[in-house]
């Protein structure tokens, strides 16, 4: 589908997933994160863990082989990613091995969502639920190679899914854990290990606290509308001009000659 600029400003009022939205976030300097808001508002990405976050699900509910998740993982979503996808993938199963999600039952999952403002809302889906020891435990992974994250950010992450996901029904008192797989430096090479965030690890923010971030984030997303309206006009500027300069080249390149003309006529 071709980008306007009313499906751009539809992302603005749709945040990403939780460990995504705070990435957005520079503390204290509203422009910055409403430059960053527009930035992925109009950009887009040159890939994503869709397809990796797919095999893990699979993996868990029907025991998805190894090989059959990697080459799902080569064979689909943005070459720029598939690598990053497989390491992903990899990962996961090695981590499962001893973790055994996918020795456990598989549920469905709640769709959860974290309210910004009155109209924006963040998604907040676990990848998986799982049920152990008759919990129901909802299962958050992230595809990052790293997890550039300080202490104010985990603690947002947590809030937002305590707040939006893990405070619903059957969740509400079971152990939910968020994984990150980041990249370290092994005698083998590169290698991914499982970072685990246990509910309650990093808390959550007090009352005021989440408060003040959800008022200083929707004035950031006020701010970034003017930003997209004046960087997409200058988008569809170049654009109309690489268009002219294409017509130009057109008619200056030289015409073929019809049998018809009268050049052939030889009168």
């Amino acid at each position: 589908m071709k980008a306007t600029l009313e499906t751009i400003l539809k992302k603005v009022a749709n945040p990403p997933a939780p460990q995504n939205w705070v990435r957005l976030i520079v503390a204290d300097d509203q422009l910055s994160t409403a430059i960053r808001i527009a930035n992925l508002a109009l950009g887009i990405p040159a890939f994503n863990y869709v397809i990796g976050m797919k095999m893990c699900h699979d993996r868990v509910q029907y025991k998805l082989e190894l090989d059959t998740a990697l080459k799902a993982t080569a064979g689909y979503g943005a070459p720029a990613g598939r690598e990053q996808n497989g390491e992903f993938v990899r990962a996961f199963w090695e981590y499962d091995k001893t973790r055994q999600y996918s020795e456990a039952r598989c549920l469905d999952s709640y769709n959860g969502f974290f309210p910004i403002s009155r109209h924006v809302k963040i998604p907040t889906k676990p990848t998986f639920t799982i049920l152990e020891n008759k919990q129901q435990i909802p299962v958050v992974l992230c595809g990052w190679k790293t997890v550039p994250l300080d202490l104010s950010q985990r603690r947002i992450i947590s809030t937002v899914y305590e707040s939006g996901l893990f405070s619903y029904g059957a969740y509400r008192h079971s152990p939910a854990e968020i994984v990150f797989f980041p990249e370290f430096e092994t005698e083998t090479g590169p290698q991914r290990f499982a970072e685990v965030w246990r509910r309650g690890d990093y808390g959550t923010l007090p009352a005021s606290e989440l408060r003040d971030l959800l008022e200083f984030y929707s004035l950031a997303q006020e701010q970034a509308i003017p930003i997209i309206q004046e960087k997409w006009a200058k988008i569809q500027e170049k654009a109309r001009e690489k268009e002219r300069l294409e017509r130009d080249i057109g008619r200056d390149e030289p015409q073929p000659i019809s049998l018809q003309d009268d050049f052939f006529d030889g009168r």
